[in-house]
């Protein structure tokens, strides 16, 4: 028998499916709000990176998207000042 990898469509629902197994993976959160970013829902992307840095801040590529999203889609002075 051969091993064989497996490649697995890094779409919304294998995304939402791994999430379910562990809600609490960085990196498939990461690639949710990804998601949600490319197809425009833009407020729950900057809540899903900000709830990620919460937890990891030591995570760059999150706070880069976050603050990249915020100056591009917050007015809001809070928000703006803590990204």
């Amino acid at each position: 028998m051969r091993n064989e990898r497996v490649s697995i469509p890094c779409n919304s629902r294998n995304a939402f499916i791994g999430l379910n197994i562990a809600p609490n993976n960085a990196e498939l959160r990461l690639l949710r709000a990804n998601i949600k970013e490319r197809s425009g829902n833009y407020d729950e992307a900057i809540d899903i990176y900000a709830a990620v840095l919460t937890e990891n801040p030591s995570l760059d590529i999150a706070a880069n998207n976050y603050i990249a999203l915020v100056a591009d889609h917050r007015a809001d002075p809070e928000t703006l000042a803590r990204a």
